[in-house]
């Protein structure tokens, strides 16, 4: 069996029960932005959840030194054998201030996430050329404030998660519908529905309006940039149009 063109190690600090199909359903609308021509059938496209141990060090961002020594060794050790590997790695790390504010989170990923997989990567005698070769593959997204904040865009599906709970739909998602670039400065998207993130996953599904959103040009529109920028992704995106590949 062919293994898929496009493998992406999803690596996010949500640990919801459904974060990883919410990210895998948003990774295929971005990956189509990034390519318009690309198939993201599940034959083509593999959106690998990864094991407990790197799951927890990633849940709240413990990777920023908040857990044990040996746990942050794996963990690093993980993440660059992913890269190494030739996968994709997608580190979601929310902003955690309103677009456009000044992120340290965004800030830590670059000056501590990026420094420990390449001290990994030159512990195990890497040349700087290999290293910049293999971190080509890591591909940091920061949704702001959170991803609530491009996930409420889909106001229709809102529309219908509260109908079917009985309750009003708040007035903020009409004003979003109406003038999207309000939710951008809301200070804690998450918190103005009263289901809070328990309906992400649907919301990720069922036409979330992806060209919306990144016409916007706010964080999601980056997000899918910085995918674009991604020479590796973009080489497997166009192998999912490659009748050859699949033959026999």
């Amino acid at each position: 069996m062919v293994a898929p063109a496009v493998h992406i190690y999803m690596l996010t600090e949500d640990a919801g029960a459904h974060t990883h199909a919410t990210w895998a359903a948003l990774l295929r609308r971005m990956c189509r932005l990034v390519d318009s021509s690309c198939d993201t059938q599940p034959r083509f496209f593999f959106v690998e959840q990864p094991e407990e141990g790197a799951r927890k060090t990633m849940a709240g961002n413990q990777w920023r030194t908040q857990t044990s020594h040996r746990r942050l060794v794996e963990f690093w050790r993980t993440v660059a054998e992913q890269l190494e590997s030739s996968k994709i790695v997608a580190f979601h790390v929310d902003a955690d201030v309103t677009w456009p504010g000044d992120s340290a989170n965004v800030r830590d990923v670059e000056t501590i996430a990026r420094r420990r997989l390449q001290n990994v990567m030159e512990d195990r005698g890497r040349t700087p050329e290999e290293v910049a070769s293999r971190m080509a593959f890591f591909v940091p997204l920061h949704p702001f404030r959170e991803i609530e904040a491009w996930l409420f865009h889909n106001v229709p599906v809102l529309r219908r998660i509260c109908a079917r709970r009985s309750i009003d739909l708040p007035t903020c998602a009409e004003a979003w519908e109406a003038q999207p670039a309000l939710l951008d400065a809301e200070p804690r998207p998450k918190a103005t529905m009263p289901f809070g993130a328990d309906h992400n996953r649907d919301l990720a599904e069922d036409t979330f309006p992806a060209n919306r959103v990144y016409a916007l040009g706010t964080s999601f529109y980056h997000a899918v940039e910085a995918l674009k920028k991604c020479a590796p992704l973009r080489s497997a995106l166009e192998q999912t149009y490659s009748a050859e590949r699949w033959q026999a």
